[in-house]
């Protein structure tokens, strides 16, 4: 049955589906992405019926005659390892994404929205049962926001100021209002755009012409936090389901889509290098079978990591300019993998192992994270207007990567303020300028197997880079029921801090200042929670007279000869 529970179980998956460790978790739930969840639940249930199916199972579990029940909602559901609050939250920020355009956020406005999701009768205050912020709604954000860091992510939601102190939790949630959605559809019909956009394509596309947009749409789009890239994943989705269905069936039903990004090896002996597939899980794209088919023959997708499939084939210089857009089938599902034709691609170091000597399309570059940039000729001279304007730096020489495609590494910013100058390409611009004048790093110590954070009296030490010249530093260690901070001082920006780890456990670091914040999640495992495993497939180098597998070098054998 879709009851209420079945609905918060739907809901952590979806949220959570493909989030790496150590990024930002976002509770935005609005009609579309319910249209999305109610396809995964028990029933399946069609778009239309998903809005008003999930306000009624959450009416149903949490409201007792007429009045708000959080009492019963306040712990973890052990079963299915979830915040039984999950659903309830959800159904807060849908209140928030209500909010029309021109509606100030304030609590009587907010109030008459979610009273509307609850089902009680129309009024600018409280809904009964809710008459104090601190007692009921305040421990459930405390609950999820607990359970996001005791599972790896970052959490978002966060209290506002004065009257604003507990809404500004669901509406910090709410990347895109139902005024912000209408206006981009909208924008969207008029414009006629059909291009494979991804998401920073998009934005910088919007962003261009915002005469349409609204203010709060400008505020949104403008963000330099670490909810720019949400937003941004927000605004795409959106405009992927309005492209390929239309704005009179938004969220039907359409086509598997995977966008494949780039990832880049360096052969450690020749210095080749190499760009392959680096497929992007989509949401829809649940559960394992799904094969693509290449010029090669069919490959399976298999998860490497949460949200990404694992590489294959090669990106030549001509795919690059081209793009590529390859059949995938997998059960009763049929669908496109796409490599977007682009002018530039950006690719950061591994945000789970940066000393890897990895880089791919894994996010957009961090201040202190220098990373690789694969552009095309033609915009080496907004680069160069960049760098004579000292905001932006590069190692050695560009690189020729063939058809008129150049490979840049070691780049990065150089300076926060990059208003004054003006390029050809203002896409390129806004791709390469730093989101926040403030990084963080985390160096050395042993890592634990399987990505699991690092080992107990090995962990980590914090490097913050920037371009202020000190930062308030401060480490808490995250429990079950509370906080408690471990280190607070301040810290040189350029400067490395040993970390005196208290013991295994889950640990946030946080880097401000001013109004900027950089934060990254630290577990600590302990070494008897170890355990002996054997590679599924072994990881060989090979040589020309020998293959080294671990300790072993195996000789090659001979090459027969061939007769006369």
């Amino acid at each position: 049955m879709n009851g209420y529970q079945a609905w918060n179980l739907a809901l952590r998956n979806y949220l959570t589906a493909g989030v790496a460790r150590g990024r930002p978790v976002f509770l935005h739930v609005d009609a579309s992405v319910l249209s999305e969840i109610a396809r995964t639940l028990p029933e399946p249930l069609t778009p239309a019926e998903a809005e008003d199916a999930f306000c009624a199972a959450v009416r149903g579990f949490v409201t007792v005659r007429g009045v708000v029940d959080t009492e019963l909602i306040r712990r973890i559901d052990v079963e299915h390892d979830v915040p039984l609050c999950l659903a309830f939250l959800a159904a807060t920020v849908l209140a928030a994404t209500r909010m029309r355009e021109g509606e100030d956020v304030s609590e009587s406005n907010y109030f008459v929205r979610l009273r509307e999701v609850l089902g009680m009768p129309a009024g600018p205050g409280r809904p009964p049962g809710m008459e104090a912020g601190w007692a009921a709604e305040l421990p459930l954000w405390r609950l999820w926001n607990r359970w996001l860091q005791k599972n790896g992510w970052l959490p978002t939601a966060s209290a506002g100021e004065g009257p604003h102190t507990y809404i500004h939790f669901p509406i910090s949630q709410a990347l895109l209002r139902a005024a912000d959605t209408d206006r981009l559809v909208r924008i969207f019909t008029l414009r006629q755009w059909r291009q494979d956009f991804d998401p920073a394509t998009i934005v910088a596309a919007l962003s261009q012409s915002a005469g349409g947009l609204s203010a709060h749409l400008r505020e949104l789009l403008g963000r330099d936090d670490e909810s720019r890239e949400a937003v941004s994943e927000a605004v795409h989705e959106l405009y992927e389901s309005w492209r390929t269905s239309g704005a009179e069936s938004m969220g039907s039903v359409g086509g598997l889509r995977v966008r494949a990004g780039l990832i880049r090896s360096e052969d450690p002996w020749s210095g080749g290098v190499c760009y392959c597939f680096y497929p992007r899980a989509a949401r829809q794209a649940r559960g394992g079978g799904f094969v693509v088919d290449t010029p090669e023959g069919p490959h399976p997708l298999r998860e490497e990591r949460p949200g990404w499939y694992e590489p294959f084939g090669e990106v030549t210089s001509e795919l690059l300019s081209s793009g590529a857009r390859l059949s995938i089938r997998g059960g009763s599902v049929e669908g496109e993998l796409i490599l977007p034709a682009r002018r530039f691609w950006i690719l950061v170091p591994d945000p789970e192992d940066p000393e890897s000597g990895a880089y791919a399309t894994w996010g957009v570059p961090r201040v202190g994270d220098p990373f690789v940039l694969l552009l095309q000729e033609a915009l080496l001279a907004d680069v160069e207007i960049l760098r004579e304007e000292g905001l932006f730096r590069y190692a050695d020489g560009p690189r020729p990567r063939g058809d008129g495609w150049l490979e840049l590494v070691r780049c990065e910013p150089l300076v926060e303020a990059w208003g004054e100058v003006f390029v050809g390409d203002t896409e390129l611009k806004e791709a390469l300028r730093p989101i926040t004048p403030l990084g963080l790093r985390l160096s050395g110590g042993l890592r634990a197997p399987g990505g699991l954070g690092w080992l107990d009296e090995a962990g980590p030490a914090v490097e913050v880079s920037g371009f202020a010249g000190e930062v308030d530093l401060r480490v808490v260690a995250v429990g079950a029921e509370d906080e408690r901070e471990i280190l607070a001082e301040p810290l040189g920006t350029g400067a490395r801090r040993l970390i005196p780890w208290p013991g295994p456990g889950d640990y946030r670091v946080e880097a401000t200042v001013g109004a900027w914040r950089a934060r990254r999640l630290v577990k600590i495992a302990a070494w008897e929670a170890l355990t002996r495993c054997v590679p599924d497939e072994g990881v060989a180098t090979e040589l020309h007279a020998a293959r080294v597998v671990g300790a072993r070098v195996m000789p090659r054998a001979p090459a027969k000869e061939h007769p006369g």
